[in-house]
């Protein structure tokens, strides 16, 4: 699976006071987190353009399908 820069290490993971308690473990892997963060491959707009696409065909299967077993008179 492709990945793409996204914001999983972005402001909503930092934390102004660390607890302490956790600093060896949650601590450490959010240090790893922030050291990668927008580093990631991969283009969003691409990801989001795919992801259309697939909806879009998706859909106008589930709409003919829907259609298929319409009343006819």
């Amino acid at each position: 699976m492709a990945s793409a820069p996204t914001s999983p290490a972005g402001r909503s993971s930092s934390r102004k006071t660390p607890i302490a308690d956790y600093v060896e473990t949650a601590g450490k892997r959010r240090k790893e987190h922030r050291a990668g963060h927008g580093m990631q491959p991969g283009y969003p707009a691409r990801a989001a353009a795919a992801l259309i696409d697939a909806l879009r065909a998706a859909l106008d299967a589930w709409e003919d399908g829907s259609r298929s077993i319409d009343f006819t008179d």
